[in-house]
Parts: C-alpha cells; sequence; structure tokens
C-alpha cells in the first residue's frame, strides 16, 4: 500500500521501552493522523482486518478551502476515520481524492 500523509500531530522522543509512569515521556505517539489512499476499499480492509481498527465516521466530503494539505476549494473526497481501542493512540482517517481523482505521484528513477 502506497499511502501519503496529508496532516499529522506526531511527538518522538527516543527510547525502545517503557517500565515506568515517566518513561511513556520517552515513546514515540502519534496521536491523529490522515493518510491520502488511492484505494479505499484495498486501505479499509487493511486497517480493520490487520489493525484490528473499527470504522468512526464514512462520509462524502466536498472540500471548503481552508485547512488542507493538499486539494482545492470544490474538490470531492471520500472520508473515513477508523479509531483503536487505547484512549491515547486514538484515530487514523483515510483520504481519498474522488472528482477530480488524485494522480500517483511519479517514482524517481534510480
Amino acid at each position: 500500500m502506497r499511502d501519503g500523509i496529508a496532516n499529522c500531530d506526531v511527538m518522538i522522543i527516543e527510547s525502545d521501552n517503557l517500565t515506568k509512569k515517566n518513561d511513556m515521556a520517552n515513546a514515540i505517539l502519534i496521536k491523529r493522523t490522515t493518510l491520502i489512499v488511492r484505494d479505499m476499499n484495498a486501505s479499509s480492509q487493511w486497517y480493520e482486518e490487520v489493525l484490528g481498527m473499527t470504522l468512526y465516521y464514512d462520509d462524502e466530503v466536498i472540500l471548503s478551502g481552508n485547512g488542507m494539505a493538499a486539494g482545492k476549494k470544490g474538490d470531492v473526497t471520500h472520508l473515513k476515520i477508523y479509531k483503536c481501542e487505547d484512549p491515547v493512540i486514538g484515530m487514523i482517517g483515510l483520504l481519498q481524492w474522488v472528482d477530480p481523482i488524485m494522480p500517483a505521484p511519479e517514482i524517481p528513477k534510480l
């Protein structure tokens, strides 16, 4: 699956193990992120079946032109938001462009 990150709230602090309550500050913590996907069905299936996430939101969204990392006013997208059972880790969004369809990025030749 080749998904692009649209927006992300991430705190990254180096450490491998969490042994005490104070060690939580040493964890890699992603609270919310939205991925741009080309195949909503395949992506949704992966998050549901492999990671066991549950669907929280599923709707068509027409962009307003404000606050988006990609796209323009009037673009039609399909947004699904999945949630984990963990109250800290939170949710992940999957966003697919419906109209216009977002072209795949060019893969650089080595």
